[in-house]
């Protein structure tokens, strides 16, 4: 896989509550990255263990979410954040930044 964006995992977080968001009758491109998977009821604590065992086959990383806040550990937007700048740290790519003059 290539550089891995907040985007990508993103999308492999949603691909993973693909059912959950369809009982719900969500749709991927709907949610909001303020969503709690947890609170919402899409992912239980087992369902998260699993999510992050999925995103480290996929992305082939070792995910630590210890600075990740609790209140932000199932938020989509942050969660996906946090795993990406992992990923990036872990294969030695940057993310983008502006440029000092």
């Amino acid at each position: 896989m290539s550089a891995v964006t907040a985007a990508t995992v993103r999308a492999l977080i949603l691909r993973e509550c693909e059912e959950s968001l369809a009982d719900f009758g969500m749709r991927a491109e709907d949610v909001a990255d303020e969503l709690d998977l947890r609170q919402y009821g899409l992912i239980d604590s087992l369902g998260f263990l699993e999510l992050v065992t999925t995103l480290e086959a996929e992305l082939d990383i070792a995910l630590d979410l210890g600075d990740l806040p609790p209140e932000e550990l199932t938020v989509l937007g942050p969660l996906s954040h946090a795993v990406a700048e992992q990923a990036a740290a872990q294969r030695g790519t940057t993310t983008l930044r502006a440029v000092q003059p």
